[in-house]
Order: structure tokens, then C-alpha cells, then sequence
């Protein structure tokens, strides 16, 4: 690249060497010899306040181009606007930054144009802008602080009666000098309304408060004052923390709204005295202890801090008695017992310990207690306990009871169970059930130990239940709490069972073995089908046999009637004859008929349970008794017979 220099007034330049005292220089401009193009600038006059600046000799100046020296100039702004001022013709001044390799500068720069260059005066401003903008990024960091703090800030001014009192100008009111956007968003006014306004006008209760005298005491006294009130006047009632800090004359007003605070320490109280109250009526006896240690660390004794009113009921003493003294001078049997073991690994680990022991001391204090102990700080536990001793006598009562309960169940010949029913996930129908206790019977009849019953199903059992009716009995016990009684065979033998629900959702059987019984019955029902078919053959004969003696009979009376109708006056004495011959027949006749009908009987047992009058029976025997029987038998005729169950 081919450079030129445009020729300048020597003496011109000359002048503002000799004459300026700010930085200066003078350069014409540097271009491109084929496109015309401003690229450089040569500096050829400086005055000795730029030498010293840049640290350069004029000779090192003039001597190269000024991006050649000054580099950085290329990617600022500066090259580009002394460019622009040499093609416009319109002058620069202002304020540049320079990020050079000797530090950061600032300059306030005035360029202008000098025939086809430019000539630059500046001053360094570096130390004013320094402090300019540390004073400005003070101000908006106080200007974040003030706005971003969650309190409300006033920066109050006071207004001053100007008649004296004393000497003094008393103060009447304050006016609002600054304010924070939460002050506005507290008072629903924005900042700028509020300030060089009267604080009263947009607090005008806090004169009665009772703040306006704080205000005002703070700045007599010029010591800080702090309250907590509830404000119930304007549109801003509510509970207030209010600081006041001396600021000349005026104050430095700091506010918050600890409404929810103050509601949350009301629940809080509210809390604890619900809590003393849980705690001073919970069945459980609690108390809080503080591990006391010895010069190793180890844990000597505890501290009885605190005890609710139940301690009485479990341990004897009130919390008066208890609170303040150690565990071991009042209990001291907590060793031997293992108690203290366990409060001191609470103590050390953190750990939640439970246990149910047995306590005794050599003051005669025994008993059964179930405990559980808690750390919740630092060598502090807390202790939830109860006196179960007659709890404990009447669980060894019962276990007493249950083996002799046991004893019985294994002792007696019946088979009994309990079962737990097994329901569908889905439905809730039951499936099955689940053996839970058996007796010694019912575990030799199903071959099984308990262990390997319990942890069995019915239906695995007993597969050959499933989709039978005694499944399905079982099922309608539990469901309805109807017990049952039903007959069931299983591997070749009969089993008389009742079943009855158990609990909520189970089952009880009680079975005995009646297969010796069912046998029997078995065997009488087969003599009784034989006996039956025996019966019916004797009826068919009897049937027979009576119509074969009738007819004789029949033939006789018949004959009898005949011989009496045409030859009664031929026969004389013999008639009677004839007539005692036909009545001798006819009771021939009622005894077979009887004897026919008494056959029959076994078929219609109704006939067997109806009434009959024996005197119905009884009264017409005389007549039909003949002369010689008569005369050696003494008949008495009853007056009155009860009747009787039969048939006639």
C-alpha cells in the first residue's frame, strides 16, 4: 500500500504545540493510494504533555502510523469516529473508555478537523471517572438495598412548629423524604406520591399509636427504638415490628409486617398449651430426662426434667416429687432391671428402644413396665412408659387358661379347628380357608404336625371339598353367622361336624367319628328294606288267607240265614243253635278282618296315633259270651275309660 501525506500550515500546527495544555496531536490522514480509502493516521506534531502520556518521543511519533503505535485504536470506537470527523467535517467530543495494555483509561476527548486530518486534545479523567462510578454503583447498590429489602424503609424528615418551646422548635409532624417499594406496596401509594408529603397524611393513626412519640423520643435521645403493636387504624391494620434509627434531624424508619408471625406464635401458644394438655391427659406416663455424664463420657445417672400428671399412676410420685432429682437416688433398681442400659444406649445412639421388663428396687417398689425411649437433643431423652403389671397377671392368667384350654382340646376324642378365611383380591369372595389352630384329634386324622398344617390351605387338605356342598356351608357360616351341623365322609369314614363362626371372618368346626353309627344305621336301613319287603309279602298273604277263611264263613252265616228264613219253626231249640253257630262265624270273620287290618298297620303309622275309646270296645263283650263262659268269668264294666292312642 502506497501512502501520501496532505500538506498542512506548518505554522498553524505550530501554534496549537506551543499553546495547548491538554493533550494534544495533530495527524493528517493515511490512505490508500489506488482507492482513496482513510486508513491511518500520522501523527507529525504532539505537544510534550502527550509524549509524557503515551511514554513516545516525538521522533518515535512521527516516525510510524498511529494504529501502528496505538493498536487498540482499531478495535475502539476512537478510530472510527476520528475517521467519521475527517469525512464529515463534523467535530467529536465526549467521553471515551480505553482498555490499553497500561490500564483502563477514560479520556474526555475534542476532535476536529484540520484539513485532511484531524487534531485531538483530551484530558484524562480516569481518577473522576473512577469515583464517579464507584459513587454510582454505591448508589444502586444502596438503591437495592433500600428497594429490595423485604421491610418497609421511610426516611423521615422532622417538621418543626417554629414557635419555640423552651428554646426548641417542637416537632408536629414528619414529611416523607424517601420511601422503598415495599413501604408503597404497604401504604398502596407509589413512591413518588408519597414523597415530600406529611407521613401523617398516610398514616394518620400513627399519632394516637403511640409511634409519632417513638419518632420523636429517637431523635431527642438519638438512640435506636424498637416496638411490636397492632396498628388498627387505615387501610394498613395490622401487626407491626417498627425500628426507628436517628438521622439528623429526622429518623430512619424501618417497618415489618409480622401479622403471620403473630399468628404463628398464637398457634404456636396455642400448641404448647395443647400439648401440656395431651400430655397432662395421656393414659401414658411420659417424662423427659437429661443424661448426666462423668469426667470419661460416660453416662452416670439421668436428670428427671419434666413428667406428666400419668407418672403418678405408674411410678407413685407426682411430677413435684419427680422433677429435678435423678433417676437412680429415687429408682434406683433401674440398673439391675435393665432400664438404665437402655435409656443410656437411647442416650448414645439416637436410637428408638423399646422393652417390657419386670422392675424391682430395694424400697419393696416392683412391678411389670413397657417403655420406649427417644433422644431429641443432645443427652436429652424422652421416656413413654406404662405400668402393665395387671396387664401381665392377667396375660399369664390367660396363657394359663389357654394351655388348660389346649389340654382340653387335646384331650378330647372330637376333632376341632379354627380356620381363617381366604378371600379374592379382586371380589372379596372367599376361596378357601386357612388352618389356625387344630387339636391333637384333628391332627391325627389328617395325619399332619401343626407347624406343616398351618401353613396349609383347606382345599389342599381336603381336595374333595372343592365345589362341594360342605365347602359351601362353611362359606355360608362365616357370611351369615349361622352355625351348622352337617354329615361328611372323608378317606373312608363318617365325621358328624358343626361348624360356627370364629371371630370376625373365621370359622370353627368340632367333628366326632360316627362311622361305627353311620354303619350301623347303614345296616339297620338295609334289615328295615328287608323287613319291608317281608311285610309286603306277609300283607299279599294275608290278603290271601283272608279271603280263603271268609268264604267258608261267609258260606256258614249264608246257610245259617237261609236254614233260619224257611225252617226257624222246624228247628225249635235248634234255631239258637243255629244263630249262636252264625254269631260264632261272624266274630270268626271280625278277628280275621282284624288280624288283616293289624297287618296293615306298619304301612299307615298315622292309624297308630289316633284316639279310641276302650269302653266303645269293652261294652258289647257280655252279650256275645256264651252261657258256660259266662258263669266262670266275673266281667266288670268300666263306666268311664280315658282313651287311648291306636286304632280300632
Amino acid at each position: 500500500m502506497n501512502s501520501t501525506f496532505t500538506e498542512t500550515s506548518p505554522a498553524l500546527l505550530q501554534a496549537i504545540v506551543d499553546h495547548s495544555l491538554m493533550n494534544t496531536y495533530a495527524a493528517r490522514a493515511v490512505r490508500d493510494t489506488q482507492t482513496g480509502e482513510l486508513v491511518d493516521f500520522q501523527i507529525y506534531v504532539s505537544n510534550p504533555a502527550f509524549c509524557r502520556h503515551v511514554r513516545h518521543t516525538q521522533t518515535d511519533l512521527q516516525s510510524h502510523t498511529l494504529l501502528t503505535l496505538f493498536p487498540i485504536l482499531n478495535e475502539t470506537a476512537f478510530f472510527a469516529a476520528y475517521r467519521q470527523v475527517v469525512e464529515t467535517g463534523e467535530p467529536f467530543e465526549g467521553e471515551q473508555e480505553y482498555p490499553g495494555l497500561q490500564g483502563h483509561f477514560w479520556y474526555q476527548t475534542a476532535v476536529k478537523k484540520l484539513e485532511d486530518g484531524i487534531l485531538v486534545n483530551f484530558i484524562d479523567i480516569t481518577e473522576q471517572k473512577e469515583a464517579s462510578l464507584t459513587l454510582q454503583r454505591q448508589a444502586q447498590l444502596l438503591d437495592g438495598i433500600f428497594n429490595g429489602s423485604l421491610n418497609g424503609l421511610f426516611a423521615l424528615k422532622a417538621i418543626r412548629n417554629p414557635a419555640k418551646e423552651g428554646g426548641v422548635e417542637p416537632i408536629i409532624d414528619f414529611q416523607i423524604i424517601q420511601a422503598n417499594q415495599m413501604a408503597a406496596r404497604i401504604t398502596r401509594q407509589p413512591v413518588e406520591t408519597m414523597v415530600g408529603e406529611r407521613f401523617s397524611l398516610f398514616f394518620p393513626g400513627y399519632l394516637p399509636s403511640g409511634l409519632f412519640q417513638q419518632y420523636v423520643r429517637t431523635i431527642e435521645t438519638g438512640q435506636r427504638q424498637e416496638i411490636e403493636l397492632y396498628y388498627p387504624y387505615d387501610e394498613a391494620a395490622a401487626w407491626y415490628w417498627v425500628g426507628s434509627e436517628p438521622f439528623g434531624d429526622g429518623v430512619i424508619l424501618t417497618f415489618l409486617d409480622i401479622t403471620q408471625r403473630k399468628a404463628d406464635q398464637l398457634v404456636a401458644e396455642q400448641q404448647t398449651a395443647l400439648l401440656q394438655t395431651t400430655l397432662d391427659a395421656s393414659i401414658s406416663s411420659i417424662m423427659a430426662m437429661t443424661a448426666l455424664r462423668n469426667e470419661q463420657g460416660q453416662i452416670i445417672d439421668f436428670r428427671m426434667d419434666k413428667a406428666n400428671r400419668a407418672v403418678e399412676r405408674s411410678l407413685g410420685k407426682t411430677p413435684a416429687q419427680l422433677e429435678g432429682r435423678t433417676l437412680l437416688s429415687v429408682y434406683p433398681g433401674n440398673v439391675e432391671s435393665g432400664f438404665f442400659a437402655l435409656y443410656a444406649e437411647a442416650a448414645d445412639t439416637g436410637k428408638l428402644h423399646q422393652a417390657t421388663q419386670h422392675y424391682t428396687d430395694v424400697n419393696g417398689f416392683e412391678g411389670w413396665f413397657e417403655v420406649s425411649a427417644v433422644r431429641h437433643g443432645p443427652d436429652k431423652i424422652v421416656l413413654t412408659f406404662m405400668n402393665v403389671t395387671d396387664y401381665k397377671q392377667t396375660e399369664a392368667l390367660v396363657r394359663q387358661q389357654a394351655d388348660l384350654l389346649q389340654s382340653v382340646l387335646d384331650a378330647t376324642m372330637n376333632t376341632v379347628a379354627t380356620y381363617q378365611a381366604v378371600r379374592d383380591p379382586q371380589s372379596g369372595r372367599i376361596i378357601d380357608f386357612r388352618f389356625t389352630m387344630a387339636n391333637q384329634a384333628a391332627l391325627g386324622v389328617i395325619e399332619l404336625t401343626a407347624d406343616e398344617l398351618y401353613a396349609k390351605i383347606l382345599l389342599e387338605v381336603s381336595p374333595d371339598l372343592v365345589n362341594q356342598a360342605v365347602f359351601d356351608q362353611y362359606v355360608s357360616v362365616v357370611q351369615t353367622g349361622l352355625p351348622t351341623t352337617l354329615e361328611r365322609y372323608r378317606q373312608g369314614r363318617w365325621f358328624l361336624a358343626t361348624a360356627v363362626r370364629f371371630g370376625k371372618d373365621g370359622l370353627l368346626t368340632s367333628s366326632i367319628d360316627i362311622t361305627a353309627n353311620k354303619q350301623t344305621q347303614l345296616q339297620i336301613e338295609r334289615l328295615n328294606v328287608q323287613l319291608q319287603r317281608s311285610n309286603d309279602g306277609l300283607g299279599q298273604f294275608a290278603a290271601i288267607a283272608s279271603h280263603d277263611l271268609q268264604e267258608p264263613l261267609r258260606k256258614i252265616i249264608a246257610f245259617g240265614d237261609l236254614l233260619l228264613d224257611q225252617y226257624a219253626p222246624a228247628l225249635g231249640e235248634g234255631a239258637d243253635l243255629l244263630r249262636r253257630m252264625q254269631a260264632a262265624a261272624g266274630r270268626m270273620q271280625t278277628l280275621i278282618l282284624d288280624l288283616l287290618a293289624l297287618s296293615q298297620l306298619s304301612k299307615n303309622d298315622e292309624q297308630l296315633h289316633q284316639p279310641v275309646a276302650l269302653t266303645k270296645l269293652v261294652t258289647p263283650t257280655p252279650a256275645g259270651v256264651s252261657e258256660p263262659a259266662h258263669q266262670r268269668t266275673q266281667i266288670q264294666q268300666a263306666r268311664s275309660v280315658a282313651p287311648r292312642n291306636g286304632t280300632e
